[in-house]
């Protein structure tokens, strides 16, 4: 996966709602400040489920106190912390349970099916199983032994991809076969009781319907959680995600015997690692709405099951062009010129070559994008961060590919002896920092208060705050032509917490993230439903800003999704 085109996890991260006031009462010296955020950082880093106050304490202490990066925590910390809306306490008997939270202001599936491939499920019954027949065990083992039947000649599209070594695809001939499936399934489900707790069996085949009234023939990946989530693999569309329980229901033996399963597991013999991205651009073409459209192809040979369920084939384009060839053309530059066309990449963005005239000496200027400038219609983008549906950082996919020339030439300079940074950062200028492995340019905010060697530091094309060393700062250099900041932020439209409390819960930022992190770099459709504006919000840039609702490639609603599983409530 192309980095820029990464969604970036909160390890690490700290969301801009830190440096929201609190509680009048609370103690809002710099250096209890100080305190809250490495507190919020290590429990979002390390415990994203919560941890015991007491267990929090003594990991603070070995990571910051020993090591002289931080203060003794006093001895009111734990009320300190209770105060801050940022974070939320639970008691449990004796424990005190500590979660991070969000604001619900304008400051960052279980997901429907979504590109996320997961292995095709190992269904076994042992010999001293004693299940009925035609039992969830029973009928997983038959979808699993009854597949398609695809040999040399057939014609068939891609499904669910991630790799070129892990994917799927089903006969392009059983588009109709499958809506008599999704017809057969809608009208058992709506006879059937949903499932207790007890009734559901992992590795069991089940109906499922998503939250835009599909009916699926999924398989039970695991048990429910203690929201009643269950892990779900879609057998006939080979992609995976987390539903309710209250979305199972009992699967007849007809409608595992009506059809075989449908999507089939298999790999290219590629094993280059960086031609991933340029294959997405050959298995599927786009629309007029930008939306991806699967490209049909002709097996020219197909393998057995290996011991993983996998089978190796090799395919054709209507042309006669095999995948090889068509890497090739798009590596050699081809396709890639076409690819540039049809997304429509603004004319005024030159695209520079990695290399030429630098200058670390001066002083780089930034500026955010121009909210004049900014889409008033449906736009496709890519997902960068997220800290909940308050706050979304996203990045306009008809930029592509201009940001990978950004990181491409940013890793180059930052590698350059010539970078190197002259004494510490100043407040306010502009740097290039390793955060988790990746070169990301930043904002100096302002040194540590405790350790004048750490500095925070503002993520301009992510989003989110960070705490770095100078070791890992570099100057930027000055004469790059990539001055602009990519991101733009959205607040979800149409929903807000349950309860009409002020902050979002914890699962709700949880599903935010799942939701945009298994679009698997597949752009989302931004619709807005606001004029756009700025960010006004602490240290941070004042970034383009907009209520949005927030669409998946297929299709699912981010809002509607967090409403039907009670996560968010609407709020017009």
């Amino acid at each position: 996966m192309s980095i820029s085109h990464r969604f970036i996890n909160s390890d690490g991260l700290i969301p801009t709602t830190i440096f929201d006031g609190g509680d009048a009462d609370m103690d809002i010296s710099e250096e209890m400040e100080e305190i809250r955020e490495l507190l919020y950082e290590t429990i979002k880093k390390k415990f994203p489920r919560g941890v015991a106050s007491d267990h929090l304490a003594k990991v603070y202490k070995e990571a910051y106190v020993d090591s002289g990066l931080g203060p003794e925590l006093p001895s009111n910390w734990l009320s300190q912390v209770k105060a801050a809306e940022e974070f939320e306490a639970q008691s449990r008997g004796p424990l005190t349970i500590l979660f991070v939270r969000l604001h619900n202001g304008p400051t960052k599936k279980t997901i429907a099916p979504s590109s996320v491939v997961s292995p095709s499920p190992i269904v076994s019954i042992g010999k001293d199983q004693t299940t009925p027949s035609h039992s969830p065990i029973q009928l997983a083992a038959m979808l699993s032994q009854s597949k398609e039947v695809i040999i040399a000649g057939s014609q068939v599209i891609v499904v669910a991809f991630t790799h070129s070594n892990d994917f799927y695809i089903r006969l392009e001939s059983s588009h109709d076969e499958l809506v008599k499936l999704k017809n057969h399934l809608k009208s058992e489900y709506s006879t059937s009781k949903s499932l207790s707790t007890h009734d559901m069996v992992v590795n069991g085949a089940y109906a499922l319907k998503d939250s835009q009234g599909e009916h699926f023939r999924i398989i039970a990946l695991s048990p429910p959680t203690l929201s009643s989530s269950v892990q779900c693999f879609f057998v006939d569309i080979g992609v995976r995600g987390s539903f309710p329980l209250s979305n199972l229901r009992h699967l007849n033996c007809e409608s595992v015997e009506m059809c075989s399963t449908l999507a089939t597991r298999v790999s290219l013999s590629i094993e280059k690692e960086d031609v991933h991205s340029a294959l997405r651009h050959i298995l599927f073409t786009h629309d007029e709405n930008g939306d991806p459209t699967p490209t049909s192809f002709e097996i020219v040979s197909i393998e057995n099951e290996d011991r993983s369920g996998c089978r190796m084939i090799e395919i054709k384009d209507r042309n006669g062009k095999s995948i090889h060839q068509l890497l090739t053309e798009s590596v050699q530059g081809g396709k890639e010129n076409e690819n540039k066309e049809e997304r429509g990449l603004p004319s005024h963005l030159n695209l520079p070559a990695i290399g030429g005239v630098s200058d670390f000496d001066s002083w780089m200027e930034m500026g955010a994008m121009g909210v004049d400038g900014m889409p008033r219609r449906p736009f496709l983008a890519h997902a960068i961060y997220a800290s909940g549906p308050g706050e979304i950082s996203l990045r306009q996919a008809s930029l592509d590919p201009m940001p990978e020339y950004l990181y491409d030439r940013l890793n180059e300079e930052c590698n350059d002896p010539s970078s190197a940074l002259k004494g510490l950062p100043q407040p306010g200028r502009f740097y290039a920092a390793n955060v988790n492995g990746v070169w990301q340019r930043v904002q100096c905010v302002r040194s540590s208060k405790i350790d004048p060697n750490t500095f925070l530091l503002y993520l301009v094309d992510v989003g989110a705050f960070h705490y770095s060393r100078p070791s890992t700062i570099r100057r930027l250099n000055s004469l790059s032509p990539f001055k602009k900041m990519l991101i733009f932020k959205c607040k979800l439209f149409g929903v807000s917490p349950m309860g009409a409390a002020d902050v979002w819960s914890r699962e709700a930022q949880m599903a935010v993230n799942d939701f945009l992190d298994k679009c698997d770099s597949w752009p989302v459709e931004v619709v807005p439903r606001s004029e756009w504006s700025g960010w006004n919000q602490l240290n941070a840039p004042s970034l383009p800003l907009v209520e949005a609702s927030i669409r998946s490639r297929e299709g699912r609603d981010l809002a509607d999704w967090l409403v039907y599983n009670r996560l968010a409530q609407p709020s017009i």
